[in-house]
């Protein structure tokens, strides 16, 4: 529901208003698809898939490859975001922030 809400404000603010029911019907599909073992996280898979499957309901292929490019950028940008919290923190020894010799 999430991913449909979002591709929803995406679509709008690409200027191609389409009804919610359309995103709330084709977010499973995509992920089904993007599951399938076809290529390296996707890429070109997802942006073909949009540009069919939204194509299918009307939307010009630049709209859907946008849009594609749009959720895209957002995946990598919470990826990045991720990495360096991951990067940056302090290293423990143990679950309890005590060294393991402590505990002998």
């Amino acid at each position: 529901l999430a991913a449909a809400v979002g591709n929803q404000i995406l679509f709008r603010a690409a200027g191609c208003p389409i009804p919610l029911r359309v995103n709330i019907f084709l977010s499973p599909v995509f992920f089904l698809i993007f599951l399938l073992p076809i290529s390296f996280g996707s890429l070109g898979v997802r942006e073909a898939t949009y540009v069919i499957l939204y194509g299918l309901f009307g939307v010009p292929p630049e709209t859907a490859l946008l849009v594609s490019f749009l959720n895209l950028s957002g995946i990598l940008l919470n990826n990045a975001i991720g990495a360096i919290l991951i990067w940056f923190r302090r290293p423990e020894s143990s679950l309890n922030g005590r060294g393991l010799e402590h505990e002998r």
